[in-house]
């Protein structure tokens, strides 16, 4: 385990374990944003999230082999980018985060926010059975974010109307709440809420 004098956490824990191209962990009050990139031949951004004051760890979830048994081509291997833990004031908050070029109503970036939570459950389970302490799912607040590039210039042939005093816009898909933005840089404040 890695050096660190703060008492054994779910984001310490994951950092130490998950291969380390696929990981970033980033201690509290660092003063460094999180950074989460997506390049491919159809969008290069990053987003930031800034004024971090709790340690996250930060897993790039598109990159792990996980599944491998299930037969592809049926969209059931296909995650979203990143998984963000965190803990705030004793309470576990994990972040499923879709990267997309175009906010639209393309259903495939929410199906990978739909699918994504097996992995936090198995991470979880491995969690547990490592070090014998007792985290259940219960316990972990979970969100998912898609985050754009842009927003669609038409949706249904109506304009979008977004209120620039808001950083997320919600929407409901299947059982998840999904909030999405455009913002190049989100506070960690706002991830937090609801």
């Amino acid at each position: 385990m890695k050096d660190r004098t703060e008492e054994l956490t779910l984001t310490t824990w994951l950092s130490d374990k998950i291969t380390s191209e696929k990981v970033q962990y980033y201690p509290a009050n660092a003063s460094q944003p999180i950074l989460l990139k997506e390049k491919d031949r159809n969008v290069n951004m990053t987003v930031k999230i800034v004024d971090v004051n709790e340690t996250v760890t930060s897993i790039r979830l598109d990159k792990i082999q996980h599944l491998s048994s299930i037969r592809s081509g049926l969209g059931l291997t296909r995650v979203c980018d990143y998984l963000l833990v965190t803990q705030v004031r004793g309470k576990y908050h994990a972040f499923f985060v879709e990267l997309m070029k175009t906010l639209n109503e393309d259903i495939s970036p929410r199906e990978q926010l739909r699918r994504s939570p097996p992995l936090l459950h198995y991470f979880l389970s491995v969690f547990r059975i490592d070090t014998g302490l007792r985290l259940a799912e219960s316990k972990v607040d979970v969100g998912y974010l898609l985050i754009g590039d842009e927003w669609n210039k038409h949706v249904d042939k109506q304009a979008v109307r977004f209120d620039p005093k808001k950083v997320f816009v919600i929407e409901e898909y299947k059982s998840i709440k999904i909030r999405k933005s455009v913002a190049r840089a989100i506070l960690f404040e706002d991830l937090l809420k609801g």
